[in-house]
This record gives C-alpha cells, structure tokens and sequence, in this order.
C-alpha cells in the first residue's frame, strides 16, 4: 500500500525510503526509539529492560523485553530493512530463554533498566501502575508462555508463513511492518501490524483459548505414579533425559544444576537444551502429559541456570524400574526404533 500527500487539487504518492537509506542505526537509533515509543508496537506495551542478557549465555540478547497489561512477558526483535531470515527462530529461543523468568527476576531487570536511562522511579511501583494493581491487588506475571513481536522493515514469504503456523499451534507472535516514506525532508513511518490482522485477533485470541480449554481437558498434570515412571523408564531412550533422571533420583529433594548435567551426560550446553526441549513435547504425546517427574527452578543458588529436583518417591520409583530394567534378560528380538525425540 502506498501513502499519498494530499492537496485540494491532486494526491501525490510519497516515495519509499528505509531506514539504512536514511542512516538510521538498528540499534542506535531504531531500537532508541521504538523503546522510548513502545505504542507503535502497540497500545499496552511497558518495556521492562533493554539488550536483555541475564542467562548463562550473555552474548545472546534481547532487543527489547516488554510487559503486557495482561501481565504477560513479550519477547521483542527488531530488523532495519530486512528480516534478516531468522529473526523468528531467534526470537523463539529467547522467549524460550526468559519463560522461567520468577516476578522477582523481572521486577530487578526493570530496575536496572531504569537505572541505566537515570530514572528515578522505583521499579515495582511502576510495574504495578502498569498492571494497574492496587495496593491489596495480586501482583504478578506470567512468563510461562512469553509473546513476541517481530518488527522489520519487511518480512519474507517464507518467515511470515512460519509465523502464522506457529500463531496455529498456539504460540502468539505478532509482525509489525516498519516503511519509511519522504515527504519533502521529513521521514514519515507507517507502521502496520500485518500478522494478525487487527481486525482478526481478537477473534484469533478466543480460538487461542478454546483450544486451551481443551488441552487441558485431555493433558494431565496430576502427580506421577508408580505405574507412570515405571513405563516411562521402560519408554525414554535419550541419554540425556536419562542421565538427569539418574542424577536426581541418586540425591532426591537436592537441586541438580544444568551445568552438571551437561558434565555428566557429555553433551554439549546446546545439544542438552534441545533434549530437554524434546522432554515436554514427548511426555505430551507418550503421556498426555504437561508435567515432568522432577520439578524445575531458575537460579536456585544464585546462579542464572535452571536446576532439577526429583521427589523422594519418585527417586524411589525410577531406581527401582532401572533395578528391573538392569535384572531383566536382553530379548532376542531386535528392539524398536528410538523415539524421535525423547
């Protein structure tokens, strides 16, 4: 779509620009400015920090980590002129990265954030005018499922096909084009929400929904039984799930970090993430299943990686299928193909 200047006599269409043309910085300048003017990404946006990297990773960072007014995380990646092609799987890992993200994790990254632009305010009271929570109010957020919103100056076929798949499967990712005309000196931005259709989201967000009513109707979260590890040690085959299971059943209730983890099952930190990953999407479909058999948590001794813990019962029971397993003969039939992912 074009933009036109518009006089009583005639409508003279405004040539295209872009940003790199105009010398305009990604981060310098684009990323400046879309963080002091979050509305144009969209009208409930509160920016909590700025080149977010608090993980172990640090060289990985987020443009721009926002808040929504419904108290969800939103993940948000910038391009100039182009989509840079990945844009959409790197935003993926970082809303991966943060959707252990604890109230008080968030409410310290606002802080410094405001701390590094030399403002005063203090960063719980403004996150909670934002949520607009009263003194007596619940305050939190819910980083479980963070959104994301890809801003470019243009989008590919292939990346916006992607996009609107993944909004299908129930992941919430929004694209904001970014075009640049010239009117005479002036720079004149059009931005335009382009997937999902504003007209259409509010009826996207209720399909959204429906379907999580129904997951939940049919994926399980109570409390694992005898039967359930069992089957499941019988089941799983990646050693690394193996291996995290065996650490934390050899010391049940204790924390096992991530970076032990990696030590003992000799892969590497990327190739760990990605079994670890698997876990959820296998235990869904094996088990109908949404929780582990060992609970996780961020930082539980201070540093910025995830740790595992198991129950004494469930310890008990995944040492007594791997006795089983260990005393039952081989079986000379040759065995099943490996599950693809766990």
């Amino acid at each position: 779509m074009a933009l036109y200047n518009v006089s009583t006599s005639s409508l003279t269409e405004l040539p295209v620009t872009s940003f790199s043309g105009n010398k305009i910085k990604e981060r310098e300048h684009l990323q400046r400015l879309l963080r002091d003017h979050p509305e144009v990404l969209g009208n409930d946006l509160l920016i909590v920090d700025e080149e977010f990297s608090r993980w172990e990773d640090s060289k990985h960072r987020i443009d721009l980590l926002a808040l929504s007014s419904d108290g969800s995380l939103i993940v948000i990646e910038l391009k100039r002129d182009e989509d840079g092609g990945y844009m959409d799987l790197q935003a993926i890992r970082y809303a991966a990265m943060v959707s252990t993200m604890t109230l008080d994790q968030v409410i310290e990254a606002h802080k410094n954030y405001l701390q590094k632009l030399n403002r005063t305010e203090d960063a719980e009271e403004h996150l909670k005018e934002f949520l607009q929570t009263t003194d007596e109010g619940i305050f939190e957020i819910n980083s479980a499922k963070p959104k994301i919103i890809l801003a470019s100056g243009d989008f590919s076929r292939e990346l916006t096909t992607s996009v609107l798949w993944l909004n299908e499967v129930g992941l919430d990712i929004r694209c904001v084009r970014l075009r640049t005309y010239l009117l005479e000196s002036q720079i004149i931005l059009d931005a335009q929400q382009i997937i999902p259709l504003p007209e259409a989201e509010e009826y996207l967000v209720h399909l959204r929904e429906k379907a999580a009513r129904s997951a939940d109707l049919h994926d399980r979260t109570e409390p694992w039984t005898r039967e359930d590890v069992a089957r499941l040690a019988a089941e799983v085959t990646n050693p690394t799930i193996i291996c995290l299971f065996d650490l934390c059943a050899d010391t049940p209730t204790e924390t096992i970090p991530f970076s032990d983890l990696v030590l003992k099952s000799g892969r590497t930190r990327g190739q760990a993430r990605g079994d670890l990953a698997g876990l959820t999407i296998w235990l869904k479909a094996r088990f109908a299943r949404r929780n582990w058999p060992v609970e996780f948590v961020w930082a539980a001794h201070g540093d910025n990686q995830n740790y595992y813990r198991m129950s004494s019962d469930v310890a008990d029971w995944w040492k007594e299928a791997r006795r089983s397993q260990a005393s039952s003969p081989a079986d000379d039939a040759p065995a099943p193909d490996p599950p693809p992912i766990a």
